[in-house]
């Protein structure tokens, strides 16, 4: 086990009903759950990525999956990155839908097609939160211009005031990241599948019956 004592008694305790032992986990282990939620979103964003993942680990006790194989943090970290990817392919869903057609029409592409069925929500969502991971195998170079415009819904102006170049340098390295996003796409043996647009309708028309 590698997991050390003191963590291991805390969930201990923590599952078997002991709050007190919960809240010391999250006042442990938070602070440092936040820094990497504010590595991939912005301040508001990660202040609601850090209280989603205290929510899954000890509000819907995802922690009892938790069995010592790794240190606390290595397995919290996990499922804080897989949070903010979540909370990314929302972004993402949410600003593509609001662009021209041609763009969404290239995001449609950039998804190989797949025998699964489009109108499935959660397929929809796995397939997006695949995209996002894509993006961050590209160079810095490339990576950030689609975070700004296509993540966090920057204007051109603003994404190149940030990257401190010119917008039309944006748009080249735009052109060039979706490129290389649409390469590793197709090299993905993961099985990705249509309609990034249908996925944001639908997160739209779903958001007040809670089941996102």
């Amino acid at each position: 086990m590698i997991c050390n004592t003191e963590d291991q008694t805390l969930i201990s305790r923590f599952m078997a009903g002991n709050q007190a032992s919960g809240d010391e986990i999250a006042r442990r282990y938070y602070p440092r759950v936040l820094s990497v939620c504010f590595q991939f979103l912005r301040s508001s964003e990660a202040h609601d990525a850090a209280q989603n993942v205290f929510l899954k680990v000890l509000g819907q006790r995802k922690i009892s999956t938790f069995h010592g194989e790794a240190r606390l943090w290595t397995w919290l970290y996990r499922v804080t990155v897989n949070t903010c990817y979540k909370h990314m392919a929302l972004q993402m869903a949410h600003v593509v839908k609001t662009l021209p057609l041609a763009e969404q029409s290239w995001f449609e592409n950039c998804l190989p097609a797949s025998e699964q069925n489009p109108e499935d929500l959660n397929a929809l969502r796995e397939q997006l939160e695949q995209m996002v991971k894509m993006i961050y195998f590209l160079h810095e170079t490339y990576r950030d211009p689609l975070i700004l415009v296509y993540l966090r819904g920057y204007t051109y102006a603003e994404a190149a005031a940030e990257l401190q170049c010119t917008p039309r340098a944006l748009g080249v390295r735009l052109t060039r990241a979706k490129k290389q996003l649409a390469e590793l796409m197709k090299k993905s043996n993961s099985d990705l599948t249509s309609s990034v647009i249908l996925y944001g309708k639908k997160c739209c028309n779903n958001r007040a019956t809670g089941r996102l």
